[in-house]
């Protein structure tokens, strides 16, 4: 078998059904669909089941509520495809978009094959704006090609998630390679990121395939953001993980874009209080020393002199601003598509 899909399923009633459809729809050919239920209380049981029967190439297993990770660990243990995918229940891809995928598949052989997404954002139900972000990228890569590229890999998104690529599934197996259980965001990154300084080559496909379902709740990201701690503490894996790919300013302009996001993201939706509690929580952190006397990148380094100079109700009110105008913005758009 060529390929498994891996859909980790919770809750998903609404939109598994149409999700597994677009797969069918995606060109794929000799290949498993593997829904791990995961603990699910609506009737996302009951409609896996239903397809199950319906198409003998899908696999359907159930577990325990236990998160995203550990669902996408079980996915890949039960999977029978020389080439491992991850699409997420609420997403679609393209119509016999992977069609190429399967060729380059069949005649290169790479250990990873990655693609561009398409961002789909949605108001009250309705798309209101779409980006796509595709690889600058096209062809084969060898290793130091990949670490070469890594600065322009992360701009165009092409590292955050792991649902834009086919992973040989040897490259895992292999290396032991799993979703870390305890990490509950940007936990694709760190997976790709660890089967990025094992592979031996990549091959880049610069188009838009896989079309990610943004979700309505724009806070999502601060509130998972706002369980974490010790921010400084929860990056350190990443940091090792760009070290070891690339250990130049490549791998620091990587590394502090990443930081410089979550930490700018934990404070958007903060208080001031709250904004000055996380800057001096890094400020009292080695982390803080390293990027002060690195190169901070330059859309943050406003951002970076207000933490150090401790003008926090300035980001406060620039982050009230942003927000304000986000509305305005969105407002406008899904108005404009009516």
């Amino acid at each position: 078998m060529l390929l498994s899909v891996i859909i980790p399923a919770f809750n998903c009633e609404t939109s598994i059904k149409r999700t597994v459809n677009s797969i069918i729809s995606a060109g794929l050919k000799d290949y498993e669909i593997v829904i791990v239920n995961d603990g699910s209380f609506d009737n996302t049981a009951g409609i896996c089941k239903s397809l199950c029967k319906e198409y003998g190439f899908i696999q359907y297993f159930e577990q325990q509520n236990s998160g995203v990770s550990a669902t996408r660990n079980k996915g890949i243990g039960v999977s029978k495809g020389e080439y491992i995918m991850f699409f997420d229940a609420d997403d679609t891809a393209e119509e016999n978009g992977f069609s190429e995928c399967v060729d380059i598949l069949e005649k290169e052989k790479p250990d990873i094959l990655v693609f561009g997404m398409r961002f789909d954002y949605y108001k009250n139900g309705k798309i209101y704006r779409n980006d796509k972000l595709v690889p600058e990228q096209s062809g084969m890569l060898n290793k130091n090609q990949i670490r070469a590229e890594l600065d322009s890999f992360y701009n165009t998104n092409s590292l955050a998630s792991s649902c834009n690529k086919f992973y040989k599934r040897a490259l895992i197996i292999d290396n032991n390679i799993l979703f870390n259980t305890n990490y509950f965001l940007m936990e694709d990154f760190l997976f790709s990121l660890e089967c990025l300084k094992v592979c031996e080559n990549i091959y880049c496909l610069p188009k838009a395939l896989y079309y990610y379902r943004q979700s309505e709740n724009e806070k999502n990201a601060f509130n998972r953001l706002k369980r974490i701690d010790d921010l400084c503490e929860y990056v350190f894996p990443f940091k090792k993980a760009i070290n070891e790919l690339a250990v130049d300013e490549i791998g620091d302009s990587v590394f502090n874009n990443f930081f410089f996001m979550l930490l700018s993201q934990k404070m958007y939706y903060s208080n001031r209080k709250q904004i000055k509690k996380i800057a001096e929580s890094f400020k009292n952190n080695k982390l803080f020393t390293e990027i002060n006397q690195g190169k901070i990148p330059e859309r943050y380094i406003s951002f970076f002199n207000d933490i150090k100079e401790e003008r926090y109700l300035k980001i406060r009110l620039l982050n009230l601003k942003t927000q304000a105008r986000h509305k305005v913005a969105v407002l406008v758009k899904s108005i404009v598509r009516r």
